[in-house]
């Protein structure tokens, strides 16, 4: 299933396949959630996010697999 990202999936909690605390989201623009993390939060996880550089990461819809009271990451294989 595709989601749309919205600004009221802002300030959600990001959880991994093993529902994980991931991190937070920041903000929602344009369908992208924007989460500013610590790198060691993301590790195992890093290579579904976009790194803008500036210690704030991505993440696009088709990365996720749920969005309930949390957002939870797509399983890869």
């Amino acid at each position: 299933m595709s989601w749309t990202l919205t600004e009221g999936d802002e300030g959600k909690t990001v959880v991994d396949t093993n529902g994980e605390t991931v991190e937070t989201v920041d903000r929602v623009e344009h369908g992208t959630a924007y989460i500013d993390a610590d790198e060691g939060l993301l590790e195992g996880v890093k290579s579904m996010f976009g790194n803008e550089g500036d210690g704030t990461y991505t993440l696009v819809s088709t990365e996720v697999e749920r969005i309930t009271d949390d957002m939870q990451l797509r399983e890869h294989s």
